[in-house]
């Protein structure tokens, strides 16, 4: 992109017989674009380590930014192995959830038999201790009864 500019060292008017004042203004005007030249080829070489430089940090933006992808790459993986793992564990709460519900209505129908049972067993105790008593009445009234036939029989 660089443009080469052509100077002439002497322009066409001024000639080795001109005047003494034009021949200082065109030394002064020489003077003015070997500087101006200077300039520009300083400022072509400032452009050019500008450039360098420009280009040494869109590298390092590029690097950067290539990291940061990666980085967020990762974490959005982990995120996303975390999501899943939060869903299997909910589910697994769930059915644990819905597993104690059923143990815990098993527990309180069983708890319901046993206190059932326990009823059953006390009237059966109170059965037997009834049969125990009419038992001991009967044996009772058999004694009587023998010795009444006994009596009578002698």
């Amino acid at each position: 992109m660089e443009k080469t500019i052509k100077l002439r060292a002497y322009s066409e008017s001024a000639k080795p017989d001109a005047a003494p004042d034009s021949r200082a203004l065109l030394a002064e005007e020489q003077n003015k674009t070997r500087n101006l030249l200077k300039e520009v080829v300083r400022l072509r070489e400032s452009l050019k380590q500008e450039q360098a430089k420009s280009a040494g940090l869109e590298a390092k933006s590029d690097e950067i930014s290539a990291r940061q992808t990666a980085q967020l790459e990762k974490v959005n993986a982990q995120l996303d192995e975390e999501r899943r793992l939060s869903l299997e564990y909910m589910r697994t709460v769930s059915q644990l959830r819905d597993s104690l519900q059923q143990e815990q209505a098993k527990t309180a129908e069983l708890a319901n038999r046993a206190d059932e049972l326990e009823g059953k067993t006390r009237k059966l105790a109170a059965l037997e201790a009834r049969i125990k008593e009419l038992s001991g009445r009967i044996g009772r009234i058999a004694a009587i009864a023998a010795e009444g036939a006994s009596a009578s029989g002698k």
